[in-house]
């Protein structure tokens, strides 16, 4: 965290908020505009954002649509 807040000195952003610091599996930083996750490699496991976030194929997209 202390190295975060050294990297935002002089920029726009500040810290409005911080959740998750006393368990330390997985910490979110409000910076406004922009937030910030850091999580335990486990826990992004768990999560497996990427797969949640990737694009999907083109030609799924297009199955989609003649679906609905």
């Amino acid at each position: 965290m202390n190295n975060l807040k050294e990297i935002l000195k002089g920029t726009e952003y500040n810290v409005l908020s911080v959740e998750g610091e006393t368990s330390g599996e997985w910490v979110l930083i409000d910076l406004g505009d922009l937030i910030v996750h850091i999580m335990k490699p486990e826990v992004r496991t768990y999560y497996n954002l990427e797969d949640l976030w990737k694009e999907t194929p083109s030609s799924e997209k297009g199955d989609r649509q003649q679906a609905s």
